[in-house]
């Protein structure tokens, strides 16, 4: 999971701002039976075709990935961040229905992440749970403000799930080399979040596994490439070069598992070198990528 501020960026899609009045009945009378998917999924027919504008608006917000594991998933399901008809961890809360229409909820996720062995109704909190909506003592309406997920008093709950339009999830985990992510932050949110949405899953340690067995690959045979005489220093800083710029590319938010790419881009020593055979190998390696973090690189007396 990485953060994502994009939102603010596109509009509010239309069949969400045409809710209103479903969503004070839903509101006001706890009517859960009315809370209707073709709403939050923005379905719509155009010559007898069913477009999907609110899935279709946050595929493009979330670069076609899902919110949570960032594997690229072309009809994610509309996850509700808040689960908005049960609590898993409270069996007395009727859930947050009242945000069921609510854009700031409503995020894309693969269907792992969102069912299965991943989020369903989970949403562990620190902090005390919003029960009820509140609404506006003058003419006792939504208070919609109040509503947004960035706004008391949902803020104040505290959510342990990471919310990537909120938060800066990417400070909160680590990788191993075997693709696992692990949880780091002292609040134990990465953690958890990993838990909830099921992040160890072996499709997923298995992809992310190859993206840093990749890089390994191709530093190992230039290295190779190097000690046999095959290249000269020069393209040996050349190869190089190649392989930390792909890591800076990889590692933007429009691509499938950035925060892996961003996590070796930030703690490169820690993961890329320890696969090196030799403590030599490591060591060039390890200046190798400090000089291309200074720009010095490809200065061959540098």
């Amino acid at each position: 999971m990485i953060s994502n501020n994009r939102k603010k960026d596109f509009p509010i899609p239309e069949r969400l701002q045409k809710a209103s009045a479903e969503l004070e009945n839903i509101a006001r009378n706890v009517d859960k039976k009315q809370i209707k998917d073709v709403i939050y999924k923005g379905i719509k027919t155009e010559n007898g075709e069913k477009i999907y504008t609110v899935r279709d608006t946050l595929k493009e917000i979330y670069y076609n990935k899902c919110a949570y594991c960032e594997i690229m998933e072309h009809k994610p399901e509309i996850e509700h961040y808040r689960p908005k008809k049960e609590v898993k961890e409270d069996k007395t809360h009727q859930g947050y229905y009242w945000l069921c229409y609510e854009w700031t909820n409503l995020i894309p996720s693969c269907h792992n992440c969102n069912t299965e062995n991943g989020k369903r109704t989970q949403f562990p909190i620190m902090g005390d749970r919003v029960n009820s909506p509140s609404f506006l003592i003058s003419n006792q309406k939504l208070d919609k403000e109040q509503c947004k997920a960035e706004n008391s008093p949902l803020i104040n709950e505290r959510p342990y799930l990471f919310h990537p339009e909120i938060d800066t999830p990417e400070t909160a985990f680590e990788f191993k080399i075997n693709g696992a992510i692990r949880g780091i932050d002292h609040l134990g949110r990465g953690r958890q979040t990993a838990r909830i949405c099921d992040l160890n899953r072996e499709n997923l340690k298995y992809r992310r596994q190859i993206i840093i067995d990749d890089y390994k690959k191709c530093i190992s045979e230039s290295l190779d490439d190097y000690f046999d005489g095959t290249i000269n220093e020069r393209s040996f800083r050349k190869k190089l070069l190649f392989v930390f710029l792909k890591i800076r590319i990889n590692s933007q938010p429009n691509k499938e598992f950035s925060l892996v790419s961003k996590y070796i881009e930030s703690d490169f020593d820690q993961i890329i070198p320890p696969l090196l055979p030799t403590p030599k190998q490591r060591l060039i390696i390890i200046n190798a990528y400090r000089r291309f973090k200074n720009n010095t690189l490809y200065e061959l007396n540098s």
